[in-house]
C-alpha cells in the first residue's frame, strides 16, 4: 500500500474483516523488512501485511511485483488485487457480492 490510501485501506479492511481478508504486499524489489515495518507502524496498519522477501507470493497469485493490496475471500481465494489507487467503492461493491 502507498501512502495516499494508507488510511483508507486501513478503514475499508476494519469495516469488512467479517467477509474479506485484506493483505498488502511488499515484494522484495520495493522495500526491506525494516522500512516495511516502518511504514505499518507509522501508518497504525492493522491488516495484514507481508514482505515478500522471495517474491513468494507474487509469483503464486500472478502479481506485478510492486506494493500492492489483495483482497482474499474466506476460502483464500483472491477478489481482487490492485496496484494503483484503492478504490474503497470499487471494492466495497466486489465484497458485498460474496456470499
Amino acid at each position: 500500500t502507498c501512502r495516499a490510501h494508507a488510511p483508507e485501506v486501513e478503514r475499508f479492511a476494519r469495516e469488512n474483516a467479517d467477509k474479506v481478508t485484506v493483505v498488502g504486499i511488499n515484494p522484495r524489489t520495493w522495500n526491506n523488512l525494516g522500512d516495511a515495518r516502518s511504514f505499518v507502524s507509522r501508518y497504525g496498519l492493522t491488516f495484514t501485511n507481508l514482505w515478500d522477501s522471495s517474491n513468494a507470493v507474487w509469483r503464486h497469485y500472478g502479481g506485478p511485483y510492486t506494493s500492492a493490496v489483495m483482497l482474499v475471500d474466506r476460502h483464500g481465494n483472491r477478489v481482487e488485487q490492485t496496484t494503483s489507487r484503492f478504490s474503497t467503492s470499487k471494492y466495497q461493491r466486489l465484497v458485498d457480492g460474496l456470499d
